[in-house]
């Protein structure tokens, strides 16, 4: 099980394979229709979200999943120890995205839950808003490799 907490645990040949792999189900969604089927992705928020929120449960419906969206501050999240709430939350999905404020909170949120957990974002990292913007990189240059002011016609 990988959790996907910040970019630093991604080695270049991952991050590659992820933005690839997101480009393939971008341009050739028919393909991925049943990727995630009857699977289940808790959604959980202690700090409100519009594009995160819609995007996930969008990406999981479209392959098959289901979302759950539950609200830290409405829920046993806000007055219990975070890691009995995700042991029990874990084994009732598949997958947790938090969006969280402190990324304390996420990390204790991974090291108790049975199923992988995706940073949507605390204070100190956005690794699915960087995914997505070098997934945009990727698609325009082909490559990450750094640009010389040759090939960009840029100054150094």
């Amino acid at each position: 099980m990988k959790h996907l907490l910040t970019l630093k645990e991604l080695d270049k040949q991952t991050l590659t394979a992820i933005i690839q792999q997101g480009i393939e189900i971008k341009n050739k969604p028919e393909r991925y229709y049943r990727a995630c089927e009857r699977k289940g992705l808790l959604m959980l928020f202690q700090k409100t979200s519009t594009r995160t929120n819609l995007s996930f449960q969008s990406g999981i419906q479209q392959m098959g999943g289901y979302p759950v969206t539950m609200d830290w501050n409405s829920s046993n999240f806000r007055i219990s120890p975070i890691k009995y709430e995700a042991r029990y939350a874990s084994r009732n999905c598949d997958f947790i995205m938090a969006r969280l404020k402190n990324h304390s909170d996420l990390l204790q949120l991974a090291e108790h839950s049975r199923v992988p957990v995706i940073n949507g974002c605390c204070e100190k990292y956005h690794p699915c808003q960087a995914l997505a913007d070098f997934m945009t990189i990727y698609e325009v240059k082909g490559t990450f490799l750094r640009c010389d002011a040759d090939v960009c016609g840029n100054p150094q």
